[in-house]
């Protein structure tokens, strides 16, 4: 590229995020000023790497660097995002009916583990849930007998209480002591009234 490119792009950045991605980041900006590449699918040099340089030390750092890098050029990234939003705007410039098959095989492809789970033998996973399930489900059936159980024992007993105390002589006689008395009461009040009326 000419010097008068490199000058309009402001040289190398220098700064501590980008070092050692200084040429990718100015080739951006040369990309950015209007510049072009072409990609030569031949080797015309040797590349050496040494123990200590600078390659080698930022080796652990290169998502940080493409991180910082993305984000200061983030609107040219997202306009050449050549990922899955460049495939689904592809998708809609389709035909409707290629576009629609491609989405029937996206189907396909999203749902296949769900059907492979449903027409295949049980596993490990299964047997353990069946067991968890049925566990539940005895623990469950047992606890509403048992509160079956004691509620008709529960009716038992207080039949068989009130069936004896009824054929007691002393229960007997404390109900016709307590209907007398309830009968005079009202022989009372009923002569009260007549009273009173004349």
């Amino acid at each position: 590229f000419k010097r008068k490119l490199w000058v309009d792009c402001g040289g190398y950045e220098e700064s501590l995020p980008i070092l050692g991605f200084e040429d990718w980041e100015l080739y951006i900006n040369i990309l950015k000023k209007g510049g072009y590449a072409y990609v030569l699918k031949e080797i015309l040099f040797n590349y050496q790497v040494k123990k200590n340089s600078t390659t080698q030390r930022i080796k652990n750092q290169k998502l940080d660097k493409y991180q910082h890098i993305i984000f200061k050029h983030k609107v040219l990234y997202l306009d050449n995002f050549d990922g899955l939003m460049a495939r689904v705007n592809a998708l809609g410039e389709l035909p409707w009916l290629p576009s629609f098959f491609i989405f029937l095989l996206f189907l396909a492809i999203e749902t296949s583990p769900i059907f492979a789970k449903l027409i295949s033998s049980k596993g490990e996973y299964d047997f353990r849930l069946e067991d968890v399930e049925t566990t539940l489900k005895t623990w469950t059936i047992r606890k509403v007998a048992e509160r079956k159980l004691l509620l008709k024992t529960d009716n038992d007993i207080n039949n068989k209480v009130y069936t004896e105390i009824a054929d007691e002589e002393e229960v007997t006689n404390y109900k016709r002591k307590k209907a007398r008395e309830l009968m005079q009461l009202q022989a009372d009040s009923f002569f009260k009234n007549q009273k009173s009326a004349l």
